[in-house]
């Protein structure tokens, strides 16, 4: 709860607060590298982007800010990730 998880197999992190779920990229817009979770957002090891919390670009090579992406429950109540859609970062599925 109020922190981000790794999702390796899918390279993306999972955010939760009492609002409910949102996800974003693991993965740096220059060159495709994964990136870090800081104190102040996201860094790239690679090549050194660093993105704030909502995923902006605040310097380094990357010249994109990370997606965000859609997230819906299905029939069964499971929630996906819909990566063929891409959201603002304030977007969030609620989870009540």
């Amino acid at each position: 709860m109020n922190d981000y998880t790794y999702i390796s197999e899918n390279k993306l992190f999972i955010y939760r607060d009492h609002t409910g779920i949102k996800v974003v990229s693991a993965i740096c817009t220059h060159l495709g590298c994964v990136i870090e979770k800081t104190e102040e957002g996201f860094q790239c090891p690679c090549h050194g982007s660093c993105y704030n919390k909502q995923g902006k670009v605040l310097s380094g090579a990357a010249s994109k800010d990370l997606p965000w992406y859609r997230l819906y429950k299905d029939v069964d109540g499971q929630v996906v990730v819909d990566l063929t859609k891409t959201v603002d970062s304030s977007y969030t599925l609620a989870t009540t």
